[in-house]
């Protein structure tokens, strides 16, 4: 089994949802997390922008906005300094810190991309021996080995309204079943 799982799904279908179910349940059972979160930033009901969270330190910063200057994306302005100091940074320190089991990055997509450190970063995540949950945006979903660089084949679920319930529960079973048997083979590694 792949130590990589990717979601991918239309937008709004709840893949950052599904991203943070997991994160707060392998937390709840002892498990540290490390990597990011983007979460859309809404003003009057209406979204305006994306906010970049490090699920280490919980350091914030803002991703992408409406109103920014900046490499554009749709009708909003990439912020690349926060998304080297925030994003690039959480992912390269998750990888490096011996108390992260896992590294989740939500999302992978043409703001992220458009930073050349993310997309090293990125690559150096899936090379890394660390469990890796990432969402990916659905129109990128044909070119993940081409994003990824590697030659790990990744275990990619397809995220739908209809079916959204069960697969957060197939994927939080995967993420377990990943982890957990890490744990078995670092305890056999280490037995006298």
């Amino acid at each position: 089994m792949s130590k990589s799982i990717l979601i991918t799904g239309t937008p709004g279908v709840g893949k950052t949802t599904l991203a943070l179910r997991v994160v707060e349940v392998i937390r709840s059972k002892g498990y540290g997390v490390g990597g990011i979160i983007t979460q859309e930033i809404k003003e009057n009901e209406s979204r305006v922008g994306f906010e970049l969270l490090d699920l280490y330190t919980g350091s914030r910063g803002i991703l992408a906005r409406v109103d920014l200057r900046g490499p554009r994306v749709g009708k909003y302005g990439v912020d690349l300094r926060n998304l080297e100091q925030i994003g690039v940074a959480s992912i390269l320190n998750a990888i490096r810190r011996r108390d992260v089991d896992i590294l989740v990055v939500d999302e992978i997509g043409p703001m992220e991309l458009s930073c050349p450190q993310f997309a090293v970063a990125l690559k150096e995540a899936i090379r890394s021996c660390k469990p890796f949950l990432g969402t990916i945006q659905f129109k990128l979903r044909d070119k993940i080995f081409d994003i990824l660089g590697s030659n790990e084949i990744p275990q990619i679920i397809e995220l739908t309204h209809r079916d959204r319930d069960r697969l957060i529960k197939a994927v939080l079973d995967m993420v377990l079943k990943i982890l957990e048997s890490r744990n078995e083979s670092a305890i056999r590694t280490f037995q006298p």
